[in-house]
Formats: C-alpha cells, sequence, structure tokens
C-alpha cells in the first residue's frame, strides 16, 4: 500500500522508538476503522490507511513522538480501544495512529478523596477490580467496559451505568494531563475539561486522567416488563417525579430483547414486552421497594424474578454479542429528553418494525442515551441502503430535540448545535493557538465551515446524500 512517509522518515521513528512503531501492511488496515462500518463509496472521500500505528509505554515517548510529528507536520490520531463508532480515531490524511494499549498503569488510588488517577490506556474493568481492593468503586462506566480505555471514554465523551445518578463522565472527572502538539504539558479541570472533553484528541494526547469514585456496595437489581410503551415511559417519569435514588435505568424494545436471546440461544424474558431493569445500593432498597411496586401497579408493570434481574444485568458487557447474525451491525446512538422518548421510538418501530432494535440508559432522570442495532451485510450492494437507515435514526431524534451521542467524524456538521456557536468558537480559537499545523486528528469535531482544511468537508453531503 502507498505511503506519504519517506524511508528516511521511518528510519528515524525506529531510531526513537525501536519496535514500538511499525509500518506494515495488516497493521495499517486494523487501525484504519473502529467498531463502526461505514460504505466504502463514503470511505474513498478520505485517507482512512494510517502511514504507521505507534504504541508508547510511556509519557516520555509520547513527548519525544510530539516534537518529532511537529516538525514534520505528520498528522497525529490518538486512539483508545476503538469501540466507538463515530469515526473519531479513525484516520483522514493517513499519518500515525497512537494506540495508548501500553499505557495502561494505575497512577493513584486515593481512599480519603475517593479519586483514582489512571494512564490512559487504563481499561475501566482493570480499574473497577483495583479500587474495589480499597473498599470502592466506579461511579459510572460503559458497556464496553472489558475492552474500552478510560482516556478513550474522556476523548470521545458519553455516558453508560451509572449516569443516573451520575450523569455523563465529564461530571465526574476531576483532572487531565494533556500533551499538546507545542510539547506543553496542561492540567485541566473545571470549566477547562472543554478543551480535551468529548473532542476526539483534537487539542493533544492524554497523559492521565483523574476521576472520582463512590464508596463500593452491594447492589440491588429489579427487572420489570410492560406491555405498552406508554406505560413504560409514564413508569420512567414518575420514577422521577418520586426522587427514587436509583443509580442505573436502562430500557430495552421488544426488538432489543428478541435480538440478544436469538443470539445467545437462551430464552427467558418475553419478546412482546418492554423491560427496565432498575440498579441500586441494596442499602437504599428496603427504604424505596415499596414506593417502586406502588408506581409499578399504577403503570401496569411487572416485576420480574430476582434469578432472571441477575441474568440480564450480568449480560450487560456483551451487547455486541449478536453481531454474530449480521455478519456486520449497523449502530445509531443518540440522546434524547426523556419529555418526547415515546415519540421517538414509537417512529423508529413503525418505520423499522423489529428490524430496528434499541436499548437505553437513562442520564441522569431527564434523558436517555439510545443505541440502535440493525443487521447487514458490508459485503452486499444493498448496504448503503441499509447504512442510510442509521442516519435515518439520528434525523429522527433531531426531530424529537435529540442529538447524536457523539460527534466524532461523522456528524461534524451538527457541532455547533450540539455544542452551541459561542463554545464552538472558543474550541476552535483554542485549537488553532496550540495546533496552528492542524496536526491533531484532522477533520474531527470542527465542521468544515470553521476548518477551510478539513479533510472531511465532503463527507457532510455524502452522509446527507446517504440519507
Amino acid at each position: 500500500m502507498k505511503t506519504s512517509l519517506s524511508n528516511q522518515t521511518k528510519e528515524k521513528f525506529h531510531a526513537l522508538f525501536g519496535r514500538g512503531v511499525r509500518f506494515n501492511d495488516t497493521e495499517r488496515i486494523v487501525y484504519s476503522h473502529d467498531m463502526g462500518v461505514i460504505p466504502k463509496q463514503i470511505q474513498k472521500m478520505f485517507n482512512n490507511i494510517p502511514d504507521g500505528v505507534f504504541q508508547p509505554k510511556s509519557r516520555e515517548q509520547i513527548i519525544e513522538l510530539m516534537e518529532y510529528v511537529s516538525k514534520e507536520n505528520i498528522p497525529v490520531i490518538p486512539r483508545g480501544a476503538g469501540t466507538a463508532g463515530f469515526g473519531g480515531s479513525v484516520p483522514t490524511k493517513g499519518g500515525i495512529v497512537v494506540d495508548m494499549v501500553r499505557m495502561d498503569r494505575i497512577l493513584n488510588i486515593d481512599v480519603a478523596d475517593k479519586t483514582c488517577k489512571v494512564e490512559p490506556g487504563a481499561i475501566w474493568a482493570h480499574v473497577e477490580k483495583a479500587v474495589g481492593e480499597h473498599n470502592l468503586a466506579l461511579r459510572l462506566f460503559p458497556s464496553s467496559a472489558n475492552s474500552s480505555t478510560v482516556g478513550g471514554w474522556t476523548a470521545q465523551g458519553g455516558s453508560g451505568y451509572g449516569s443516573y445518578e451520575y450523569g455523563r463522565f465529564r461530571n465526574n472527572i476531576a483532572e487531565v494531563e494533556l500533551l499538546q502538539p507545542d510539547n506543553k504539558i496542561v492540567k485541566l479541570s473545571g470549566d477547562k475539561l472543554d478543551f480535551v472533553y468529548s473532542l476526539c484528541g483534537i487539542t493533544g494526547i492524554i497523559l492521565s486522567v483523574t476521576f472520582r469514585l463512590r464508596e463500593k456496595s452491594e447492589e440491588s437489581v429489579c427487572l420489570t416488563s410492560f406491555g405498552k410503551l406508554e406505560n413504560a415511559i409514564r413508569f420512567l417519569n414518575l420514577l422521577r417525579e418520586n426522587n427514587i435514588p436509583l443509580w442505573n435505568v436502562t430500557f430495552s424494545t421488544p426488538g432489543l430483547t428478541s435480538l440478544k436471546q436469538q443470539a445467545s440461544g437462551h430464552r427467558i424474558l418475553d419478546e412482546r414486552l418492554y423491560h427496565i431493569t432498575m440498579v441500586m445500593p441494596k442499602n437504599r432498597q428496603q427504604k424505596y421497594d415499596a414506593a417502586i411496586k406502588e408506581l409499578l401497579a399504577g403503570t401496569q408493570g411487572i416485576m420480574l424474578g430476582y434469578d432472571k434481574a441477575k441474568e440480564e444485568w450480568d449480560d450487560k458487557f456483551f451487547p455486541m454479542r449478536f453481531k454474530k447474525l449480521g455478519p456486520t451491525l449497523i449502530a445509531s446512538e443518540v440522546v434524547n429528553p426523556i419529555k418526547n422518548i415515546d415519540k421517538f421510538i414509537n417512529e423508529i418501530e413503525n418505520r423499522f418494525k423489529s428490524k430496528f432494535a434499541l436499548e437505553g440508559t437513562m442520564v441522569g432522570p431527564d434523558k436517555m442515551a439510545m443505541l440502535g442495532f440493525m443487521l447487514s451485510d458490508e459485503r452486499k450492494l444493498g448496504f448503503p441502503l441499509a447504512y442510510a437507515n442509521s442516519l435515518d435514526v439520528i434525523e429522527t431524534s433531531e426531530k424529537y430535540d435529540g442529538e447524536p451521542f457523539s460527534i466524532g467524524m461523522y456528524f461534524t456538521g451538527k457541532a455547533e448545535r450540539i455544542f452551541g456557536r459561542e463554545k464552538l468558537l472558543k474550541l476552535w480559537k483554542y485549537k488553532l493557538s496550540v495546533d496552528p499545523n492542524e496536526i491533531m486528528n484532522p477533520g474531527k469535531i470542527v465542521p468544515s465551515s470553521l476548518d477551510k482544511n478539513s479533510p472531511t468537508k465532503m463527507l457532510g453531503m455524502a452522509m446527507k446524500m446517504a440519507n
């Protein structure tokens, strides 16, 4: 495969980093995509094949890298585990993908302050185990916790299990250490987290993340079912109105339940019903158990047995299990206000029937992050049309005051709507001040209306055409 790097440049990389940097075609292809799959017709609009892959072992190596690529104007694409599907870690102009997998140390656990400081490549499941030894627990974590990284979630932005009580991950970050392209290390906290959180690494490479923890406690899990969507949504609204202090609330449509059980071959839930799973510390259960049962009775909901509830909750880390039914899984992820969520779900279900399965996680009591799945086959000619359905879900979400879960590469045209113009201009000004040559993950977050050099300026038009 072609590369924009000269042999002399490759030799310099090898002299600096030895076997930590690689240029073979196989690895370059592996790092040319994330969990998302897009039609080849769209891929041709930018150069998603990196020129090389670097796995640093220390911050000193990252500083050396940044010093060299800044002089040579070589694009740099930071990468966590690649478990997201918004193109945030996908190259657009070749360059060097910096895979943080080897920088996975837990640097400090402060029991008194209930905080944990880690390197960006630390995997969430490993962190949970480590803090658990100090009688602490994560406040929240992504559904991909078995493989996704702390740095990746910081760069991608988002919510997950535990977000009913603790909101988005940003609300729980104490500090981020960032190496800027000008080779300055800055510590960002409070409002300054805006310059790193959910920006996909366009302002620098994350060196460490410090985030807040909670006390470890035994969990109480409750699984409920509803025959009608309106009753399930009414129940969610009543949970909010009655201030039931849950830690996590997840929601699944009949289509999602059917897909999961088809993949596992184990059918324990009625595939005609909507299901809501609630989790709270066990020491809260006795106080609020009667109130929850009363709310269920008023919304024609049924509380299922503990064994079913535990099995459903224990299965939370395997949302992609049904990918084997595809072989391609088309995903679409949005965040919608709970006040309109029934209209959004109704329209998606009526349009796609059971073909598009939806799973939701509450983000606070007022919003729901919804992940939708559709099975397809990228090898077939009809795949671009099937892919367009995922974009249709985004448009439908916006119709009911929702927005994409993340911007990444594919939704830069929606950045102003998500950030607001004032904040977007502030981010762009900061980006140019630390990265005037735009080597950090080009083509992400900032729309081409601001970034005239964006390598993905044709992508927005193509996405609209696909829809």
